[in-house]
């Protein structure tokens, strides 16, 4: 997959939601598809993601963290459930998961 040109400059931060987003829309594509979600969650995938950016791995604590709270899972439970489909370890990220969300309507 080719990374968006500003991906190699942005901060952690920009590059933990670039991928937040294509993985999102990939989960989405796959539950319009019929499948679930987590399906598109493979070891290739990895591999492919570590290939674009081999400092993926210390992203992927943040971004699985903000796709539960997108999916309105349990972080944990759903960081678990990636950790066993890709054979990882990764945290759940603290300061995601236990972020207060709101929405304001100026």
């Amino acid at each position: 997959m080719a990374l968006a040109s500003s991906y190699e400059h942005g901060s952690a931060e920009d590059k933990a939601l670039y991928w937040v987003g294509i993985l999102y829309r990939s989960m989405r594509h796959a539950g319009e598809s019929g499948c679930e979600e987590i399906t598109i969650f493979t070891p290739a995938l990895l591999h492919g993601m570590r290939g674009d950016d081999p400092q993926v791995d210390a992203l992927m604590p943040f971004v699985l963290t903000y796709l539960a709270r997108m999916w309105l899972e349990d972080p944990a439970a759903f960081v678990a459930q990636i950790n066993s489909k890709l054979g990882t370890d990764y945290p759940v990220d603290r300061n995601i998961a236990d972020a207060k969300f709101s929405l304001r309507v100026d």
